[in-house]
């Protein structure tokens, strides 16, 4: 993993936790919250192997992010017609912000103690890319740049309340970035990243710390059959890696200037 911030780096774990492994129907066999009245069951076999994860990185002082997915099981749809990968949670749905908010709650106040500690949460994945990792039923751009910095803040709100220092990083790929356009267009990933900082600065009253995580499978040097042509030379690289290349430099620019 590549990063346009300075924090996710070398000497960091990501950890995937899927939303839908998560909760449990049943008191037995389970952890127990309760949020303004309302009762939340978390899956014991899935906390007790998160457990173990974040207390064995913890004891090496290793930065550990929480990756938050939804995966489509359950829904042929999505996943058939759209070959959606993930999907973003409904954060217009009361139940659903409920059962958001309680996790968020639960496993910032788990892991800062004794079970080990988290150092943030990653929302997701490629938010750049909606039609494969963060997908939601609309076509409208304005509306999933509302849900996606919506579900930004409910996490951001639940974990800040417990540990005003956790890092929250939005996630953006590298997959496709010399191709993929809005539909007026321009390139996705600029698109997504200024819509996102525009909501942010002027739609929340104070605006909202977060980082950005670059998820990439591309390698910006001059690579051909495992070797290394003249040094590092970007022009030998796929158009996808040099864009990479060139989005890490004016990026991580463009945030330290902000």
């Amino acid at each position: 993993y590549s990063s346009i911030s300075d924090d996710i780096q070398a000497g960091s774990a990501i950890i995937p936790l899927y939303w839908d492994s998560v909760f449990t129907d049943s008191s037995s066999s389970s952890y127990f919250m309760g949020v303004d009245g309302q009762q939340f069951f978390f899956n014991k076999s899935t906390i007790d192997k998160l457990d173990i994860a974040v207390r064995s990185m913890s004891l090496s002082d290793t930065r550990i992010y929480l990756r938050l997915l939804k995966r489509p099981e359950g829904d042929a749809d999505l996943e058939g017609r759209f070959g959606a990968q993930y999907l973003m949670p409904d954060i217009y749905d009361p139940d659903a912000v409920a059962k958001i908010h309680a996790a968020i709650t639960f496993l910032a106040e788990r892991y800062t103690g004794e079970e080990g500690r988290i150092s943030g949460f990653i929302m997701g994945k490629g938010w750049n890319d909606p039609e494969h990792f963060n997908y939601i039923l609309t076509d409208s751009f304005e509306e999933y740049i509302d849900r996606c910095a919506t579900y930004t803040v409910i996490v951001a709100n639940a974990a800040r309340t417990v540990d005003p220092t956790i890092d929250i990083a939005i996630p953006l790929t590298s997959e496709g970035f010399a191709e993929k356009t809005d539909n007026k267009g321009k390139n996705l990933f600029k698109t997504t990243l200024e819509s996102l900082l525009a909501y942010f600065d002027n739609s929340i009253h104070g605006g909202i710390n977060c980082s950005f995580l670059m998820d990439t499978e591309e390698v910006p040097l001059g690579i051909d059959n495992d070797s290394l042509k003249d040094g590092i030379n970007v022009n030998y690289a796929n158009p996808d890696g040099r864009f990479y290349a060139g989005a890490q430099k004016e990026f991580s620019s463009y945030l330290s200037e902000i």
